[in-house]
């Protein structure tokens, strides 16, 4: 690893050297000058990298912003569709638009394990995936409620705790402002599926039109808000429906290396949700907030395999409810304060196979609740002009009860299942300082302490530096230590990977632990443009991972592996005409797991996206539309169900899975938005050129994707 980081600080070096060579042969701007043309219209305020209000420009960690009109024009159809678009970010999904089996987002190659993600997602500040609740619902809140997302590469936990493992996205939603407004929208693909199902799969037109209309994608949301200085309401809700997923007429298995088409029968997906924010200035200097979400969803994933002579659905269904009251309070200027609390509920059933006490096979049936308590508070204290301290305290409670496997047709329990209740307690609290010397340096040391029920005290240093070189040329740098604490469903759920092989719960576990260094600069050489460029390195140590057979027939989670990652990633957004915003981006790294001797799993050596997106007014008709690229390069896995069994000499038994290659792969989206008010008009389509490949283990990718949607505003 000393090699490995003096080839970095090479980098550093050449760089920077490069990059002022570069800009000494810019005749703009005089060093030291302030002019309007040096700053970049691209720069925007943030909260997430400090909690605290500052500009991008501002800020030593590695951000991104994904903006309201990014979104308003994007083909995406899912917050996770908007992340894959953003650099150093890869997602692994089983389901696509579904929801009921986790997704994992790698940040910077910092993989998911097989029951939770490794980074920190929050909507308006409220964690997502707190340790107990490792089934992240990232798409739970509707692209119309969005008014920006905010991205964070690096290790956070000195601001955020556990789980701000390699990252941090924090969605922020619309808030109530102004007289009261609305829309209304659907959204369907049925058009489209119509015609595939009538040209490529040969169905007589009559057919063709019956048989799409369920498998059809359908998407309805409403949307109202209004309010003004005093008070402020925004209520969202929607209904959304895809008779399969997949998009194909078919799906993948494995058997080890093997790879063969399997039928995309039940392979449907429901959701409900409704989401709502109020905030109330109790005085002038007081306001009170409230935040409510409740989602519902139901996914079909697949058929059973044992069950005799026919096999029945494997079905997911799960509940979430989330309530949350917040007050913020300025004492003075200099003083402000905020104080928060929200309770979580999640309840979730799954309907899959099991032997009964005769060893038959049968349908089985387990429900699962896991409640999440979170309270918080922090301050913010203004130091004179140039500093800014920051000190915050939370407490959160965990807690799930995992039920009993049984036989839905007699209420029978079913041999081999366990039930567990358990709980664990994180409480934490960190200060932060944000100096900001000449101007131009800007220093922000953070340190926060944690202390866990399950295995004590966590610390979690981080600094970061930024400096201004000139005004368009800024230097940042970021150092820090963060953990992942085990989730409950490593603690204590007893689940099957497959009819054959147990996954066994291990309450022994220890956090893991990470050390982060990034290194970049951003360039703003123009006033529309805007460059970075930057190495990182991530020393993993304690990783959880399967690892040892207890028995045959079993896997459980050990902390045995260490592993590393690193990399350079660059990006760019150039906005050369007013209604034209041209984006790129592209990521080479290298991630090594040192127990098993290969890279992380499903971690690409290279990734590279671009993106134009237009906005034109013509009278009273205004055109939007977005055309993106966006390409990752091969990836691996170790696929534990075939793993060979090894006597070690301690007289266990232990894995070597098999390391198995995924292909790269590249997709094109397109979308176009047409706005005559109040009425708009959107066509979007995914994955045009219907590529095929697997984005996770035996699960392919969705195919072609088109949809149309038409809204009304009042």
């Amino acid at each position: 690893m000393n090699m490995s980081k003096l080839r970095y600080i090479k980098v550093i070096c050449l760089t920077f050297t490069a990059i002022s060579a570069l800009y000494s042969a810019q005749p703009d701007t005089l060093p030291g000058k302030t002019n309007d043309d040096s700053a970049v219209n691209l720069d925007k305020m943030i909260v997430t990298a400090s909690r605290t209000n500052r500009l991008m420009s501002e800020t030593p960690a590695s951000v991104s912003i994904i903006s309201r009109d990014m979104i308003a024009s994007s083909p995406a159809k899912t917050v996770e569709d908007l992340l894959l678009t953003q650099t150093g970010v890869q997602l692994r999904r089983s389901v696509s638009i579904g929801e009921g089996i986790s997704s994992d987002i790698i940040f910077r190659g910092v993989p998911g394990t097989l029951t939770a993600t490794r980074t920190l997602i929050l909507v308006d500040g409220i964690p997502t995936n707190a340790s107990g609740t490792p089934f992240l619902i990232i798409n739970e809140i509707p692209l119309d409620a969005i008014e920006r997302i905010e991205i964070v590469r690096g290790p956070y936990s000195s601001l955020y705790g556990a789980n701000a493992f390699g990252g941090v996205v924090n969605i922020l939603t619309q808030e109530g402002y102004g007289k009261a407004k609305g829309s209304i929208s659907a959204e369907t693909s049925y058009p489209f599926s119509v015609l595939d199902q009538y040209f490529s799969n040969n169905l007589p037109f009559v057919k063709a039109l019956d048989e799409s209309g369920t498998r059809a994608y359908w998407n309805a949301n409403g949307t109202a808000s209004g309010g003004s200085d005093k008070y402020g309401l925004l209520v969202s809700g929607g209904y959304r429906a895809i008779g399969n997923y997949l998009m194909r007429d078919y799906g993948i298995a494995r058997m080890g290396t093997e790879v063969y088409d399997k039928s995309s029968a039940n392979s449907d997906y429901q959701e409900a949700r409704l989401f709502a924010k109020a905030r109330l200035y109790y005085t002038d200097n007081a306001q009170v907030s409230l935040h409510m979400r409740y989602f519902n969803s139901a996914l079909g994933f697949g058929k059973t395999k044992n069950i005799m002579p026919d096999s029945e659905d494997v079905d997911i269904k799960g509940q979430k409810f989330l309530i949350g009251p917040q007050v913020k309070i300025a004492f003075s200027k200099d003083i402000l304060f905020h104080a928060g609390a929200y309770y979580r509920t999640v309840v979730g059933e799954n309907w899959n196979e099991d032997r009964d006490s005769s060893q038959t096979w049968v349908r089985s049936y387990r429900k699962f609740a896991m409640n999440d308590w979170q309270m918080e508070s922090r301050g913010v204290f203004t130091l004179g002009r140039s500093n800014t301290l920051s000190a915050g305290f939370d407490l959160l409670r965990n807690g799930a009860d995992f039920g009993l496997a049984s036989n839905p047709a007699n209420g029978e329990i079913l041999p081999e299942s366990y039930a567990t209740k358990k709980a664990i307690v994180n409480v934490g609290g960190y200060i932060q300082d944000e100096l900001n010397l000449f101007d131009r340096l800007n220093v922000v040391p953070v340190a926060r302490i944690d202390y866990h029920s399950e295995f004590g005290a966590a610390f979690s240093p981080k600094l970061g530096v930024s400096y201004k070189i000139f005004d368009q040329l800024r230097f940042r740098s970021s150092a820090g230590r963060s953990f992942r604490a085990p989730s409950l469903v490593e603690l204590g759920l007893d689940i099957k990977l497959n009819p054959e092989l147990h996954l066994s719960p291990n309450d022994k576990l220890k956090p893991e632990y990470i050390w982060g260094y990034d290194a970049g600069f951003d360039i703003t050489p123009i006033k529309s443009l805007m460059l970075k460029i930057g190495p990182y390195y991530n020393s993993m140590q304690n990783l959880i991972s399967e690892a040892a057979f207890l028995d045959a027939g079993l896997v459980t989670y050990r902390n045995i592996s260490a592993a590393w990652s690193e990399g350079i990633e660059g990006e760019a957004d150039w906005n050369p005409l007013e209604w034209l915003i041209l984006s790129t981006h592209g990521t080479i790294q290298k991630s090594f797991d040192e127990f098993y001797r290969t890279s992380l799993d499903y971690v690409p050596g290279y990734t590279f996206g671009s993106s134009a997106s237009a906005t034109r007014t013509f009278n009273t008709v205004k055109i939007e539309g977005q055309i993106g690229f966006n390409y990752v390069g091969s990836r691996s896995f170790l696929d534990f169900a075939h793993a060979e069994k090894l006597f070690m000499p301690d007289g266990q038994l232990k894995l070597r899975p098999p390391v198995i290659p995924l292909g790269s792969y590249n997709t094109l989206d397109l979308s176009c938005k047409i706005t005559l008010k109040p009425y708009y008009f959107t066509l979007g389509a995914q994955n045009i050129f219907n590529t095929k490949y697997e984005e996770s283990q035996g699960t392919l990718a969705p195919g072609r994707f088109a949809s149309i949607k038409i809204g009304y505003n009042f």
